[in-house]
Formats: C-alpha cells, sequence, structure tokens
C-alpha cells in the first residue's frame, strides 16, 4: 500500500511538471491580446497604437542580422523601455531588448532575432515602459 501511494505520488509530480510550462503559457495568455490584428505589425512605415509610434529599419527582419527599432513615446518619463519578443509558429524561447532613449527623445535598439528551421516566422512582443504596454509585431524571413 506505502509503495503504491510512494508511485503515484511520484507519477503526480512527473504529470504536473509535464504540464506547467502550458500551464504558465496559458496564465500568460490574459495579457497578451488574442487576435493578431490587436499588435502593432512594424516595418518601415510608422504604426501607431496608445499614442506610441514604432517603425523599424526594415520591413522584415532576418534571423542573427541586427535591425534597428524607432520607438517613439512622447508620455513617458522612463529612460528605457523593455522589449519581450516570442513566437508565433514556433516556440523559440523569449528573446529580450533593452531600448534607450537618444538626445531627441526617440527609443532605440538593434534587435538580433535567433534563427528558426521556417522561411517565415512572426514574432508577437510586449513594449512597456514600466506603467503602459503596447504589442509590436515583427516579421522575419530569410
Amino acid at each position: 500500500m506505502q509503495r503504491t501511494l510512494h508511485i503515484g505520488c511520484i507519477l503526480l509530480a512527473l504529470t504536473g511538471g509535464f504540464f506547467a510550462a502550458q500551464m504558465t503559457d496559458f496564465s500568460q495568455q490574459g495579457h497578451r491580446p488574442a487576435d493578431l490584428g490587436d499588435y502593432c505589425t512594424l516595418s518601415t512605415i510608422s504604426c501607431q497604437q496608445h499614442n506610441v509610434t514604432m517603425t523599424m529599419a526594415d520591413d522584415h527582419v532576418q534571423p542573427l542580422v541586427a535591425t534597428l527599432i524607432h520607438i517613439d513615446w512622447p508620455d513617458t518619463a522612463a529612460e528605457t523601455l523593455l522589449l519581450s519578443m516570442q513566437g508565433l509558429e514556433m516556440e523559440m524561447g523569449e528573446v529580450r531588448f533593452k531600448l534607450q532613449r537618444n538626445q531627441q527623445g526617440i527609443f532605440t535598439a538593434d534587435i538580433v532575432l535567433p534563427v528558426c528551421t521556417a522561411g517565415d516566422m512572426t514574432w508577437l512582443g510586449t513594449l512597456t515602459d514600466g506603467r503602459q504596454t503596447v504589442y509590436p509585431a515583427i516579421r522575419m524571413q530569410r
């Protein structure tokens, strides 16, 4: 009886560990828009969300190639912004970038996204000044 209980506890712990990542992802989905249309897709054409204007030096990024992004966030006192990106079509983990305010008041950073096996991929992000969050998306092509 004690052995059966011991084995049952081990199986329960293994099962919980297996599903922990999915439960964490599910709980965090409430903080992100549900629809891709709610994201601001960055390109050479400015995209605006909640009075934040976002632009990228190129229309698409390439894996392991630095691409400059510009963020005009006039209503913030922050000196840095935090950009977190995750892959939509493929789980690639999370990449984070810190954007610094320049002398003109624009936040910039060179971002480098990792290589994936797909030819095209969408990266969904959260960009925050610590008080407000906007949602950029980046298209990556090889």
